[in-house]
């Protein structure tokens, strides 16, 4: 037992002996280690740089990538350089502990450090390089082959464009898709552009091997393309030209077919009804033709625009003349034979029409004849019945200009108009309708005769009866005492002598009638009234009788009644002018009353007042007649003249009495009315009249400011209270015209009309003026102020909407929730805003149409598109904001699964220190998933940046109030997953190199105690058979060799052990500072 203890000592002592080494030792392994590092370098340079050397060959690098991650990004390539690097540090700082002052140890390493970094950055370089130049010579090629395929197409689209030959249908489909065509022309230029920029990059990163002939080919692209611009910009102008001129040929065919299918109406009818219906047939035509007009305007009007393009073809401008001659001349046709058929229609109708009147006539007329010839044996009134024979003759007379109107109808009609059967036909009706007419009037002029001459001799008698009983009856009534009693002296006697004078003549002519009754029996025409005319002329001569009788007896009174007579007479021819002139100074007043004017009112007072005086004057000779009046008893003419007088003379006073009255009262309203006229007019009405002026000068639709319009809106609200204050003064001016028109002549009344109809229409005028300019601006007022409150309103929320945009610009992780509620309400309040936007810029085109200076509107309408363009900018921002924080929970989730997985996995690693390589296979696979799942959240982190940046947004974390950025937190990721990895690989080998070593310590523990336990048992052996000491040293020198070799066995286990101990410490600080 106390060997064994001895070999355990000395087995500690040798252990203790290798891990501190010499220095020179360790200088041996650092260079060992150096030296791989060199060579393991140098190849991976050499590989990168013969995959850069082929990169610049081939295109297809699948089998390059696929190499390259074999190689560079298997499990380990990177675990053992950093493997190497780790043991390279450790025997720098073990030698750098023995040596301090030697440096040259510590530089080696620095530069050896940095060039593993530069080889790291040239793998990944190398690896971005095979991952992106396909992906760009693909979009290269791509685009390449799209322009050029789109120029070839183009080419054979602009070919088949210049045959102009095909169809218009067909023409019209290649036009249309030459037209889709040019319109890719942004979208290939952009392309074009793209172009170059790649293969600039492509070169730049020496992508190719032969970059000239890249160069080559596409400037022979480009050139091509430039070329192609001008003819498609000129085909294109072609085709503008060429599909409307194709258009204008197959719409003139057309029209020409259609308007030569129009035929007329045919001249054939058999009476008035026919051509009534050919001119309606004939109508239809014409409006049908007449209905293409505006077709042929338009055809005319596109070709006149179209011919003034020098490509347009010549057959448009044919056929603009063809179809214009064409129309016009069936139009001009139908037109011509329309006025024909109408002139035939109208000349038949008034045929007709005087044929029916003729007839109608004819008809009565010889009623009337009929029943005027039955009377002539009782006729009542021989002037009655021969004007009824003229009137009839007359009526039949009448007939003759109708006959005329058929003759010079017939004369028309006869010259080509209608046919010659229709012609011989009308001739006929008319030949009847004269010849009925000419023995109607040989009738009549016979029966007229007979009248005429039956109607002398019975007039003559008739005449003669008449006269002689109007001048017996005459002298009868002179002696009638009411009438002849009331003459004169002188009268009354020479009335009696031209009357005895008279009577015989009478007398004599009384018994010249009597013979000429006995020859009334001979008339061809009997009066109805014979009889009474004789009983008459036998009662005449009864009063000739009579008369003789009175004649003597009124000769005796005559010589009486001449005393008082002649006094009257005096006082009459006195007063008589006066009271002659009086009236009609009376009745030039009264029928002329009223004044032109004042002046004129007062020339009519006074001289009234003159006329006063002279009737007071005449008022003595006036009593005196009156006096003289009572004495006379028989004189009823002189009586009768007292009595006129008197009943003038009181008609004068009292008409010179109101008149005197109505003067003054003229007088008076004249005087006031100037007063009050001049008042109003010259000054109120023209300082209303001033003030609306300076107020109209003022163009309300030119005027913007509020504050203005609010002042013009209240002094047109202060001049509107003053009209309506002086409608007073206006109304009393208006009563006082109506009063005056009563005292006022014809002139007088129309000098006070026109003054009335001036001062009303001004005084309308200003009140509608400035009613209507007051509504105007009060409406205008309301408008603006309106627009203003939209623009305030429309303002604030854009103030409103900018504030919220800006408090959501920092989003807390912990209330990102609310932050979008915040932001969708914010896009709600977007979209509600946007039809005020275009409320506000209709209102402001309206402005402008109405005509309101551009200075006025300049500001505000600059304030509208900069809100208009802000509110754009605005929408973007919370559409990305809202996208942002709709992708950033899932984001969150995503990263924080993978954070706990990536943790329990490292909690794994550094919990068990001695892990099977089973288990690490299925952490393997598990870590494969994860990275996967880290693909995608890297994809969407460069989006969520791409979102945050373009929408002005930075997250926060709640917890540290550090800005959230999300490649850099997905690289956090990566790098943590890309150190468990690590980690996991050297893991994995030293889990490998441990479970080895441990089998080869396992073996040697076991040969070397099978050997111990023989020696023991050999040496217990010798003891127990009493060997000595020399015997035990022999046994030593035996047992020596076995411990040397056990030793040497134990230096590479203990080295492993020891370096698997360093590492995992060195692990351990590493896990404690990324915690």
């Amino acid at each position: 037992m106390s060997d064994l203890l001895e070999i355990g000592e000395k087995q500690k002592s040798f252990l203790t002996i290798v891990c501190h080494a010499p220095i020179r030792l360790l200088r041996l392994q650092y260079e060992r280690i150096e030296d791989i590092l060199v060579k393991e370098l140098k190849i991976v340079e050499d590989e990168l740089n013969d995959e850069l050397h082929q990169l610049e060959s081939i295109r297809d690098t699948t089998d390059l990538l696929r190499r390259h991650e074999q190689h560079f990004q298997n499990a380990t390539f990177h675990p053992t350089i950093e493997s190497h690097f780790q043991h390279l540090h450790t025997y720098a700082n073990d030698i750098k502990q023995k040596d301090t002052s030697n440096d040259q140890i510590e530089k080696k390493t620095t530069n050896l450090t940095s060039y593993w970094m530069n080889m790291q950055n040239k793998i990944d370089t190398v690896k971005r390089k095979l991952l992106t130049i396909p992906k760009k010579w693909q979009e290269y090629d791509e685009k390449f082959q799209l322009v050029e395929t789109w120029m070839t197409n183009t080419d054979r689209l602009m070919a088949d464009t210049r045959s102009t030959e095909v169809p218009f249908d067909q023409y019209k489909t290649i036009a249309t898709k030459f037209k889709s065509a040019v319109q890719q022309i942004e979208q290939i230029s952009r392309d074009v552009n793209s172009l170059k920029t790649i293969l600039n990059e492509l070169i730049e990163e020496r992508a190719t091997d032969d970059p000239t002939r890249y160069r080559q080919r596409l400037d022979q692209l480009l050139t091509r393309y430039k070329q192609l611009l001008p003819q498609i910009e000129e085909q294109s102008e072609r085709c503008s030209i060429i599909i409307p001129s194709k258009m204008i040929h197959e719409n003139a065919l057309a029209l020409i077919s259609t308007i030569n299918a129009a035929l007329n109406a045919p001249l054939h009818f058999r009476d008035l009804n026919d051509v009534r219906s050919t001119v309606q047939g004939q109508r239809k035509v014409v409006e049908y033709i007449n209905g293409f007009h505006q077709q042929v305007n338009e055809l005319l009007a596109r070709g006149t625009e179209l011919i003034r393009n020098t490509m347009t073809p010549k057959y448009v401008q044919q056929d603009m003349q063809q179809v214009q001659m064409i129309f016009n001349d069936r139009l001009q046709t139908a037109q011509d034979l329309s006025a024909k058929l109408k002139r035939i229609l109208e000349i038949w109708e008034q045929f007709d029409s005087n044929k029916r009147r003729y007839q109608q006539l004819i008809d009565r007329l010889n009623n009337d004849l009929t029943q005027l010839i039955s009377n002539r044996n009782a006729i009542t009134s021989f002037q009655r019945e021969i004007d009824g024979c003229k009137n009839l003759r007359h009526s039949y007379e009448e007939l003759c200009p109708i006959l005329d109107d058929c003759t010079k109808l017939l004369q028309i009609v006869s010259n080509n108009l209608l046919p010659y059967e229709n012609v011989q036909l009308l001739k006929s009706e008319h030949d009847g309708m004269h010849d009925q007419l000419m023995n109607s009037l040989k009738i009549i002029d016979d029966y007229l005769t007979d009248l005429i001459n039956d109607n002398d001799k019975w007039t003559n008698f008739n005449t003669e009866l008449k006269r002689l009983e109007t001048l017996f009856h005459e002298i009868e009534t002179m002696f009638d005492t009411n009438m002849f009693g009331e003459r004169p002296l002188e009268d009354k006697q020479n009335i009696l002598e031209r009357i005895r004078e008279e009577l015989g003549e009478h007398l004599h002519a009384l018994s010249i009638l009597q013979s000429d009754s006995q020859n009334l029996d001979l008339l061809q025409s009997k009066p109805k009234d014979l009889k009474h005319a004789i009983t008459r002329l036998n009662q005449l001569r009864t009063l000739a009788e009579t008369t003789s009788a009175k004649v003597h007896r009124e000769e005796e009174v005559v010589a009486e009644c001449r005393t008082h007579v002649q006094l009257c007479t005096r006082y009459l021819s006195q007063i008589q002018p006066w009271i002659e002139q009086a009236e009609h100074y009376l009745a030039k007043r009264i029928d002329n009353f009223g004044a032109a004017d004042l002046s004129e009112a007062k020339q009519l007072f006074d001289k009234h007042k003159e006329f006063m005086e002279e009737k007071r004057r005449y008022l003595p000779i006036y009593n005196h007649l009156i006096a003289e009046e009572q004495e006379i008893h028989d004189q009823f003419d002189l009586k009768l003249s007292i009595k006129n007088c008197q009943t003038r003379w009181l008609d004068i006073v009292k008409k010179s009495d109101d008149l005197i009255t109505k003067y003054e009262k003229q007088y008076s309203s004249w005087l006031l009315f100037e007063s009050e006229l001049n008042s109003f007019r010259d000054q109120t009405l023209k300082d209303l009249e001033q003030r609306a002026r300076n107020l109209f000068s003022n163009d309300m639709n030119k005027i913007f400011d509020i504050n203005k319009m609010t002042s013009v809106l209240n002094e047109l609200k202060i001049l509107d209270d003053d009209i309506r204050h002086q409608t007073a003064n206006y109304n009393r001016l208006h009563k006082q015209l109506v009063e005056l028109r009563q005292y006022s002549s014809t002139e007088g009344q129309r000098s006070i009309h026109e003054e009335q109809i001036s001062i009303e229409t001004k005084w309308n005028q200003l009140n509608r003026q400035v009613s209507e300019k007051l509504r105007e601006t009060e409406r205008l007022f309301e408008s603006r102020k309106a627009f203003h409150n939209r623009f305030e309103i429309f303002e604030r929320s854009v103030r409103d909407i900018a504030e919220q945009i800006e408090s959501n610009g920092q989003i807390q992780t912990a209330s990102y929730i609310m932050t979008l509620k915040r932001l969708q309400q914010t896009q709600k309040q977007l979209q509600t805003v946007q039809p005020l936007l275009v409320t506000v810029g209709h209102e402001l085109a309206d402005l402008e149409a109405a005509g309101l200076p551009r200075t006025e509107l300049q500001t505000i309408h600059n304030t509208f598109e900069s809100h208009r363009q802000r509110l754009h900018t605005y929408n973007d921002i919370v559409q990305k904001r809202v996208d942002l924080l709709k992708r950033f929970e899932e984001h969150s989730k995503r990263c924080e699964e993978i954070r706990t997985k990536l943790n329990h996995i490292n909690d794994e690693l550094n919990n068990n220190h001695i892990i099977k390589v089973n288990e690490f296979d299925i952490i393997r696979a598990s870590f494969d998933r994860i990275t996967v799942d880290l693909r995608v959240i890297q994809s969407e982190s460069s989006l969520l940046d791409k979102l945050m940046e373009e929408s002005n947004t930075t997250i926060n974390d709640s917890t540290t109030n550090r800005s959230v950025f999300f490649t850099v937190d997905s690289r956090s990721i990566q790098n943590m997953l890309d150190s468990i990895e690590n980690k996991l690989g050297q893991r994995r080998t030293q889990a490998q190199e441990l479970n080895q070593a441990v089998e080869d310590f396992t073996q040697a523990r076991t040969s070397l105690l099978l050997r111990i336990n023989a020696l023991t048992t050999n040496l217990r052996s010798a003891r127990l058979n009493g060997s000595n000491i020399q015997d035990i040293e022999d046994l030593m020198v035996l047992i020596k060799p076995l411990q040397i070799v056990m030793e040497m066995k134990l230096y590479p286990l203990c080295e492993i052990l020891l370096r698997n101990a360093n590492i995992i410490q060195a692990d351990n600080i590493e896990l404690l500072k990324n915690e």
